[in-house]
Formats: C-alpha cells, sequence, structure tokens
C-alpha cells in the first residue's frame, strides 16, 4: 500500500480481520464482517470507528478569537467552554478548503479537528493567517481518536465512563479519566433511528486464464470466467459464468460453457437457506446439456472482509441430454440430486494477495448415478486497484462418464482479471 501511515490501531485491525485499504494517506479499515452487517449495527446498536487519522491543531493566545474568526466560517467568540461546532476553513476568497470541528477548551484555547487528507496543507494554511501572538500546534501524532457511532452509544459510554455522560448536551464534550487516561468526551451526533435503511454492494470479476504447451504436443487452453455478488439486506446474490476452450495439435477437444445461479437469504445467522440454478454443456464430451435446480441449506464458518467459508448442502432436481457415441442418438435422463457447494477465500498475509477454493459436486440418483465434482484453487495478486494477476488450478472429475469421455480433466492456467466494486 505504497508509503500510507498507520494508525495505533494498525496492528488491532490485522489481527480482528479487517479489510484495509488506503484513505487519507493512511492505511484505514474499510470493514470486518461485510457493509450491510456493520452498517445494520451501527443503525440499531452501536459501532466503533479508527478516526486516528484526522488531525487535531491546539490554537491558544490573546488574538486567537480574533484569527479564529477571520478563517472560519462559523462564531467562535459565543461558544461556551465544553462547546464543539461544525465551521469551515475559508480561504482568502471566502471560498471552502475543508470542513472541521472546533472545540473551545478554555477562554483563549481551542482545537481544530481536521480531515486526514488535507492536515498538512490545513495547517499550513492556518499557521500562515494567524497573529504573531496566537499559537498554534499540530498535536496529530500525540493524539488518538476513535468514535462510537449509533443510537447505543450513550449507554455504553455512560457505562464506560466513571460519572456517566449521558447528562452530556448535543455537541458538548467533557474531560474524563478512562483507565488511568485523560481523555476528551463530546457528544456530536445525535439521530432518533427508527427502521434501518436497506443498503445494496456488489461487486464483480473478470478473469483470462491461459495454458500453452509447445514441443511433441501442441496444446492452447483458455479460460474466460466472469463471477458478481450482489448484496441487499440479508440477500446473496452470486452468478458465475464460465467459457473454457481447448486445443491440441490444432484439433479442438474442449469446448465447454457453464452457469451458475446461487441465491441466498440469511435466516439465522450464521445459517442461510439457498437454492442454486446451473446449466453446462461440453459437445466433446458428448454432452448437450445438463441443468439441476436445488434448494439446499448453507452456513457460513466466516464470512468478513478478509474471509469467507461457506459451505451449502441441498436436494433437487437434475436433467442431462447427451448423444449415444453409437447411434448419434439423443439421450435424455434426469431425476434425483445431491448438491454441495464450498467457497473459501483468504486475504493471506496481505489485502494484496487471495488465495481461494470453490467447488462444485453433485450426486445423481437416478440412471448412471454419476458423482460430478469440480475444484477450482488458486491465487490472485492484486496489481492495481482494477487489475490483478492469477494463477489457476482446475480439476473435475466423473465417477461415471458419458460414453467417450475421459473421467478426468485438469488444468494449470495464468493470467489476469479485473475486479470492479
Amino acid at each position: 500500500m505504497g508509503n500510507t501511515l498507520k494508525t495505533p490501531l494498525f496492528e488491532t485491525h490485522l489481527a480482528n480481520g479487517a479489510r484495509m485499504a488506503p484513505f487519507g494517506g493512511f492505511t484505514m479499515p474499510i470493514q470486518y464482517t461485510g457493509i450491510f452487517k456493520e452498517h445494520e449495527a451501527t443503525r440499531t446498536g452501536a459501532t466503533l470507528f479508527d478516526t486516528c487519522h484526522m488531525g487535531e491543531f491546539h490554537l491558544s493566545g490573546i488574538t486567537v478569537l480574533e484569527d479564529l474568526e477571520m478563517l472560519l466560517s462559523c462564531h467562535v467568540t459565543d461558544m461556551q467552554l465544553g462547546q464543539c461546532r461544525y465551521g469551515l476553513l475559508c480561504n482568502d476568497k471566502g471560498g471552502v478548503k475543508d470542513d472541521l470541528l472546533v472545540y473551545r477548551l478554555g477562554e483563549r484555547a481551542f482545537m481544530l479537528v481536521v480531515n486526514a487528507g488535507t492536515q498538512t496543507d490545513d495547517f499550513e494554511w492556518i499557521q500562515s493567517h494567524l497573529s504573531a501572538t496566537t499559537v498554534i500546534e499540530n498535536q496529530s501524532e500525540t493524539t488518538a481518536k476513535i468514535d462510537l457511532q449509533g443510537p447505543g452509544s450513550p449507554a455504553i459510554m455512560n457505562a464506560l465512563i466513571p460519572g456517566g455522560i449521558m447528562d452530556l448536551k448535543f455537541y458538548r464534550f467533557a474531560p474524563a479519566t478512562y483507565q488511568g487516561e485523560e481523555v476528551l468526551v463530546p457528544m456530536t451526533a445525535l439521530v432518533d433511528l427508527e427502521e434501518p435503511e436497506k443498503f445494496s454492494d456488489w461487486e464483480t470479476r473478470f478473469d483470462l486464464n491461459t495454458s500453452v504447451n509447445r514441443g511433441n504436443t501442441d496444446s492452447q487452453n483458455v479460460k474466460l470466467s466472469a463471477y458478481t455478488m450482489y448484496k441487499y439486506d440479508r440477500q446473496r446474490h452470486i452468478l458465475d459464468i464460465l467459457l473454457n476452450t481447448e486445443e491440441q495439435n490444432g484439433i479442438q477437444t474442449k469446448d465447454r460453457d457453464f452457469a451458475q445461479y446461487n441465491f441466498n437469504l440469511e435466516v439465522s445467522e450464521p445459517w442461510f437457506f439457498g437454492t442454486s440454478a446451473s446449466y453446462e454443456r461440453d459437445p466433446f464430451k458428448n454432452q448437450k446439456f445438463r441443468y439441476n435446480i436445488v434448494p439446499a441449506m448453507g452456513y457460513d464458518i466466516f464470512n468478513d472482509a478478509a474471509r469467507l467459508f461457506s459451505l451449502q448442502l441441498g436436494a433437487g432436481y437434475q436433467a442431462e441430454e447427451s448423444v449415444d457415441q453409437n447411434t448419434v442418438d439423443s439421450v435424455n435422463d434426469g431425476g434425483a440430486v445431491a448438491s454441495f457447494i464450498l467457497r473459501f477465500s483468504w486475504e493471506f498475509g496481505s489485502p494484496d494477495l487471495e488465495v481461494y477454493v470453490n467447488n462444485n459436486t453433485t450426486q445423481s440418483f437416478y440412471g448412471r448415478k454419476n458423482l460430478s465434482t469440480q475444484w477450482v484453487t488458486g491465487a490472485r495478486y492484486e496489481i492495481t486497484d482494477l487489475l490483478y494477476l492469477n494463477m489457476e488450478f482446475d480439476y473435475s472429475r466423473e465417477s461415471k462418464p458419458l460414453e467417450g469421455a475421459e473421467p478426468e480433466d485438469l488444468a494449470l492456467l495464468f493470467g489476469f482479471g479485473m475486479e470492479f466494486e
């Protein structure tokens, strides 16, 4: 992540599985368990935010009131001790350089809390416009700031801080002691919440992988895949599409198409109800098509910003049409099928490196009673916010393949991909 700075809680975030990314010149946690759970927790209870990256400037002196009145959009002279006020830092034409919070610490002592990305520029601007008798100190590196947000915040703070803060009014702050350290506790937001809003999120990836062999046997394997996951409230919609072709000595030996849609609905965390529908064809395996529809139950062993381990087991219906190699006639078959789906991903050691394992296994209980399993194992390494390198090992096996088809197929592929969030 380049030369970004770290807050004092950086190691704590990593130890708890946070997904980290650059923000405002710092490496900051983007999410832990996921945007939906964290949003709901904030709207219905309380959540803790690391805001140590923000800047804190202390100003004092006999001319501090006059200087701040000139620099800020809000009045400071009429502020009471222990009061906070939201305002804007103005440029020389009265336009906006930054938004900030003003804390009145004393009769002629103030603290400004500014945004991380503009901290250096803000400090230089303010310092260059102060009177000789106004002193400014940048205490950002020696100040830690944590925000507790949500309707449950006052009760939590009242339990943590001796003496309580329940009497603290809106946009006021009070000095307190926490675990032997002196702290300031402000109340700078108060929202009366009813039903939480339902938010959505999505991510999409496109992979192009290939392997090429030249020598006694010339072969080329090309795999184009797309994956998208859309989340809405307690729902997950997952779509996988795969196009895979292979040639050996100029003769095509594979032309496989595969698509699978998976719907998940959380019923009681970590349990979810799922339904999957898939379609597959590969004429070189004498398979015209195979599709199944399977209701299932699933369980998320873990599902946070850096890790996913999800299992899904169900039973449903499968139908397939193949070609009889002797008569070239179509053969239709179908019946009950059991299905198992595994999805695993882990940001291994760094948010830039992700290892993953996906498995689809079905057991048919009709006709030739075939056990079919497909494994996709690999690693992605992010080279930009959009692009990543990809190495993948694909393995598939059928216990009773169609006539003329091999029971196993494996390939080691390399390529690149694009990710959109």
